[in-house]
């Protein structure tokens, strides 16, 4: 999509690791090149951005990341992606709030 934000954009990562954990636990990983498309959708240099960047760091030379017992993911990228992210979900889910309030005092 043309116009997500940085947080669209990251929430896609975590549907992308949910997936390959749920899928194949014991194999989950990342792929680099879709890390890649994620970092090259970001507009800005924002945080997202940069996090995405350093999680392209994290690759180096390989095409694939393990997701399982990797600290240096959780800890250093994943984490504080989450808590950028947070203030992003709370907004949208009081105008989601506020729409169904509005819808129902319709009826």
């Amino acid at each position: 999509m043309d116009n997500e934000n940085a947080s669209m954009i990251a929430s896609r990562l975590f549907q992308r690791i949910a997936y390959s954990v749920i899928h194949s636990p014991s194999e989950a990983h990342l792929d680099k090149d879709f890390v890649a498309s994620l970092y090259d959708k970001c507009k800005n240099n924002g945080k997202i951005k940069k996090l995405i960047g350093n999680l392209l760091h994290l690759f180096g030379d390989d095409m694939e990341m393990a997701i399982i017992s990797n600290s240096i993911l959780n800890n250093q990228i994943l984490q504080h992606m989450a808590a950028i992210m947070s203030s992003d979900i709370s907004k949208v889910n009081e105008t989601v709030a506020l729409r169904i309030q509005k819808q129902l005092r319709t009826y």
